[in-house]
Formats: structure tokens, C-alpha cells, sequence
């Protein structure tokens, strides 16, 4: 999956409001956007933004605006597609308005590149050391981080995790709140919605991941109960 994050820094913010992101009035990258959602899927292609700076006061056009962008997607002439898209609207917002705008390209990745013999030597190992052993305060700690997540949002991360585990598993093998197991690979890869530099590596030499229990089942990702579990001694 390549991630781009994108600068685009107006002369004017009639350009930024033209656009019409982050809650703005009109709809010039809403409308990308929807065709976008409309030719491909919303569950793995998507554009997220964020305002970095719109102005200083309400009610005043500012001289300057800028908008930070992330176009996301599980290949990368995909991700290719939609940017090229973005460039064309930031263009043609820029004519309709009388303004200028600057590009700041920052980054970009490939996506992962699947190794199955690596992955298989991985997962045999993993077998043979076991799985991890957590400790009574351990498990305490991360049943009080559950009770504080919604049921319904538990349970959807507790279904995709076991939509990414292998054929047979169960949700008495995931267990109630920290994984001891070593879960079989699916018997296809599996796409992860999520961005990483490890794909520019997978593409030029053999790579292999894992994941490992480091938060309780069903812990949304992005979350403070992701933080306080990733930030605890007990657990990490």
C-alpha cells in the first residue's frame, strides 16, 4: 500500500475553499472523492486530509492556505490514479479562482510484496518457541482497557481479526483478552488497510512480518486504549 502525503499550498484561500475539504463550502475534492468511491472500492482505496492552515481570524480570506493530503491505496498505480486526479482539481481550482498553488510532495511507498516461504519458516518457528505468557496483572490491566471500548467496536475488531487468521480458528483460540496462541497463516495473503516503508523494502529483497499481542483483543487501532497498551511495561 503506498502512502503520499501532499502539500498543496494556495496563493489564496478562495483555492482551499474551492476544493471544498475538510468541511469547507464548496465541493471540488468532494467531488474527486465520490468518483473515486464510485470506480473503486471504498473499503481500500481512500484520500484523508487535514487543514494545516486555513487563516487567523473567521470571516477573513486569508492571503495563504494550505491543505496536507494522503492518498492511499493496495497498489500503486492505483494510488498514481487518484493523485493525478487531485493535481488536475488543484489546477483547475487554481484557474476558476485567479490564484496560485504549490505543490509539496513528500513521500510515497509500495505496496508489500508477500515472500510465502519466508512467512511459512516464520510461522514453524514461532510454533516450536510457543506463544507469549502474560501475567494475572498483566490480563487485568488489559480487561480494564476492554470495558472501556464500546461492545459494538470490540466486537467488530475481534471479527477482523479472526477475518485475518487462518481457516479453523476460532474465537476460544484467539481467547477472551490476550492472545497466548500462535495463530496458522490464511491460505491466501491477506490485505492489511494500513501504510508502511516496508514495502519499498519488500520489493527489493526477500521480507517477511509478524504480529504479535501487544494489546487486548478487539482494541480499536489509533485508540487511547491502543496508546495505553503499547505504552505499558506490562504488555510491550
Amino acid at each position: 500500500m503506498r502512502r503520499t502525503p501532499t502539500f498543496l499550498e494556495t496563493a489564496n484561500a478562495v483555492l482551499a475553499v474551492s476544493r471544498g475539504d475538510g468541511g469547507t463550502k464548496t465541493s471540488g475534492s468532494k467531488t474527486d472523492s465520490q468518483v473515486c468511491e464510485s470506480e473503486l472500492s471504498i473499503h481500500t482505496k481512500e484520500m484523508k486530509s487535514v487543514i494545516t492552515y486555513g487563516g487567523d481570524a473567521p470571516n477573513v480570506v486569508p492571503p495563504y492556505a494550505q491543505i496536507w493530503y494522503y492518498v492511499r491505496a493496495p497498489h500503486r498505480e492505483q494510488v498514481e490514479e487518484i493523485y493525478s486526479r487531485m493535481l488536475d482539481i488543484a489546477k483547475g481550482a487554481a484557474l476558476m479562482s485567479g490564484t496560485t498553488h504549490d505543490i509539496d510532495f513528500l513521500t510515497g511507498c509500495y505496496e508489500l510484496l508477500p515472500n510465502g516461504v519466508i512467512s511459512n519458516l516464520m510461522i514453524e518457528k514461532m510454533e516450536e518457541l510457543g506463544g507469549p505468557r502474560f501475567t494475572d496483572e498483566e490480563m487485568a490491566f488489559a480487561k480494564q482497557l476492554q470495558e472501556a471500548i464500546p461492545p459494538q467496536v470490540l466486537e467488530m475488531g475481534i471479527m477482523q481479526t479472526l477475518q485475518m487468521s487462518g481457516n479453523g480458528v476460532t474465537r476460544e483460540d484467539l481467547g477472551e483478552t490476550l492472545c497466548e496462541k500462535i495463530i496458522p497463516l490464511p491460505d491466501t495473503f491477506t490485505m492489511l488497510p494500513a501504510s508502511t516503508e516496508v514495502g519499498d523494502v519488500s520489493q527489493i529483497t526477500p521480507t517477511g512480518n509478524l504480529s504479535t499481542c501487544c494489546q487486548p483483543l478487539g482494541t480499536p487501532p489509533h485508540s487511547w486504549q491502543a496508546v495505553a497498551a503499547s505504552g505499558s511495561s506490562p504488555l510491550c
